[in-house]
């Protein structure tokens, strides 16, 4: 692979930090530019897995807080803990909630290494599971979601249909092109180490095996827009 190491934890720090650092305030607007507004309709699907009656909410690498602000909306009686490595995102995140009386807490941390209180009835993320091992994952959210409790997880994939693929290629190829151009501050992510990170990460395989593996129940793949991002999700048994 060019340029990391999937399997070390440490190396995916690093790309993490290289990729997003200095792009908080831009963050929001690049992500819908750079989707074609298609992030918003995902964050949607995966916002739906959030039941109505959930009471507590873990939104994981919550970023600049788009999905946190769609979950109070959704149930604004909920407690909500964003975690995310980014602290410049966390502090955009926290803006958006400067009026608003929410129970909503943002943690500055690695999703693998952080410390819960309590547990929740949904665990959601957005563009997380391409860094993160899912059996450290799974581990760490262990005795924190409640029995019946949801996993829904989204990000990026790579498609495997001949024509959806090509198009994701060009497209990838655009921002790496053009897109470095209009967002400067946005060269490293969009360097073609992220396009090899969504196509080796395999983590739709790699999380439904993990999630069975973990003991959860009504283990689904969504696929997005003809394969460039998916879902999975999973019940923890009753």
């Amino acid at each position: 692979m060019a340029g990391f190491d999937l399997s070390k934890r440490e190396t995916r720090e690093e790309l993490t930090h290289r990729f997003f650092e200095g792009t908080g305030s831009s963050y929001d607007r690049v992500v819908a530019i750079t989707t074609f507004g298609l992030d918003k309709r995902w964050k949607r699907r995966l916002l739906a897995h959030v039941p109505e009656e959930a009471t507590a909410v873990l939104d994981l690498a919550c970023g600049t807080g788009i999905v946190t602000t769609q979950i109070h909306e959704k149930v604004p009686q909920a407690r909500i803990v964003g975690v995310d490595f980014t602290e410049e995102y966390l502090d955009v995140a926290r803006t958006k909630f400067a009026d608003i009386e929410a129970d909503v807490t943002f943690v500055h941390s690695n999703a693998e290494t952080m410390e819960l209180d309590g547990r929740f009835d949904a665990v959601i993320s957005s563009y997380l599971p391409k860094y993160v091992n899912p059996d450290a994952l799974l581990e760490r959210l262990e005795g924190h979601i409640e029995p019946g409790g949801i996993v829904a997880l989204h990000d990026f994939d790579h498609p495997r249909v001949l024509i959806p693929r090509s198009h994701w290629r060009a497209h990838m190829w655009f921002l790496r092109v053009v897109g470095r151009l209009v967002f400067p501050a946005w060269n490293e992510c969009l360097d073609r180490d992220l396009e090899v990170l969504i196509r080796e990460s395999h983590w739709v395989r790699r999380y439904r095996e993990a999630l069975w593996r973990h003991g959860f129940e009504e283990v689904r793949r969504e696929r997005l827009h003809y394969g460039t991002a998916a879902i999975v999700s999973a019940r923890k048994p009753r």
